[in-house]
């Protein structure tokens, strides 16, 4: 059996997003293992429970210490020559990097780099965006352009402009949208009854886009239209753009709104919702929006990288600009008026999930891209 071995950030970021990737390789014939920082027992059961092994790595995603860096590094490249993995794959920024050079110390001669979320670093002209570039770049032109890497890009958006500033190479890298919806598990919803509710399932960021998603919703209150918000998800502590515990009390009591905090069975936030929103400021390719299509619900989100992936002015959803509250709020306001706008629009949602953006889709090119890369 060939090993594969995924090394992504945190393991609840791997049940979440890379499970369906790990079953196609597993059903494919692969060993699969995974290094991820454990954060507790139950996780780390859930991910062995699907027959994979846990190799804990203990960082911190903000740390930019360089001797704690080195100890990562090194940590990486003794499990590496301990697995003897035929392929590794590599999730986010920060495995991508420490990843890549622990492999090439390991003699690891197949490599898949994943970037995520590198999106704004090379097309925002803000100051920011441009000093991280000046660091970032060239690490990233070593480890996505080396000749045993192959890079997976999950936006076309984040394919030409990584293309442009000279990142990747089209011939060593390959579009896969994210990593699928498991159709069999995901079944079209009814509507359900009561008033209009809309949904956001996510990290209580600010760039999510959760204050003015908050403020679209008041400010239909405020106009009689009553219509209900649910707050899926928690605020991420080691994020710069977390919601403070002060701020999420604030909203948790505003009427209309519910925060329900983690939820464990996302299906079940979709069923009690009429629309999903997610007014984010640039994504990946966001699964929230996946699973919410798959289950037949409209779609709002902004005209970003990644959200237009999936949400399709027009035929399955409503874009709107980013951080604007009074267009979110007549988004919202147009479909929780038309019902008959809402299934059309559902049902586009649920047809499109069905096709490359299915598990069974995605998992299919991902295992060419392994398979290919073993045959060299």
């Amino acid at each position: 059996m060939p090993k594969l071995v995924f090394l992504v950030v945190e393991d609840f970021g791997f049940l979440s997003h890379r499970l369906p990737m790990a079953r196609a390789a597993q059903a494919a014939g692969f060993d699969v293992s995974v290094i991820t920082r454990v954060n507790d027992v139950a996780t780390r059961a859930a991910i062995e429970a699907q027959g994979f092994k846990v190799y804990p790595i203990h960082w911190q995603r903000r740390s930019i210490d360089p001797f704690a860096a080195l100890r990562e590094i090194n940590t990486i490249k003794n499990y590496y020559r301990e697995i003897e993995p035929d392929i590794v794959h590599h999730v986010a920024l920060k495995p991508i990097i420490w990843g890549t050079l622990a492999a090439h110390w390991a003699g690891v001669k197949r490599i898949v780099n994943a970037p995520v979320g590198l999106g704004y670093i090379f097309t925002s002209h803000e100051f920011t965006a441009w000093t991280l570039r000046l660091i970032v770049a060239p690490l990233l032109r070593f480890t996505l352009r080396h000749p045993h890497v192959r890079v997976i890009i999950q936006n076309s958006d984040d394919w030409q402009s990584l293309a442009r500033e000279g990142i990747i190479q089209h011939d060593r890298s390959v579009l896969i949208r994210g990593s699928g919806v498991e159709l069999e598990k995901y079944h079209v919803a009814p509507e359900p009854g009561g008033p209009i509710t809309i949904g956001v399932a996510a990290r209580m960021l600010h760039d999510k886009g959760i204050m003015p998603l908050v403020e679209a919703q008041q400010i239909l209150q405020r106009e009689g239209m009553d219509v209900r918000l649910l707050l899926a998800g928690i605020p991420d502590p080691e994020n710069r753009a977390t919601l403070t515990e002060k701020e999420m009390q604030r909203i948790s009591v505003l009427r209309g709104v519910t925060a329900l905090g983690q939820v464990k069975d996302i299906r079940t936030l979709w069923e009690q919702c009429h629309i999903a929103v997610l007014p984010s400021r640039r994504e990946g390719l966001p699964k929230a929006l996946l699973e919410a299509a798959a289950m037949g619900r409209p779609l709002i989100a902004t005209n970003v990288p990644g959200c237009r992936e999936i949400c399709h002015d027009g035929v399955n959803g409503t874009l709107v600009p980013v951080d604007d509250a009074g267009a979110l709020a007549d988004a919202i306001k147009m479909l929780a008026s038309h019902p008959e706008l809402r299934a059309q629009y559902g049902a586009a949602s649920r047809a499109m999930v069905e096709t490359d953006l299915s598990a069974a889709a995605v998992g299919a090119k991902l295992i060419e891209l392994y398979q290919e890369m073993l045959r060299v």
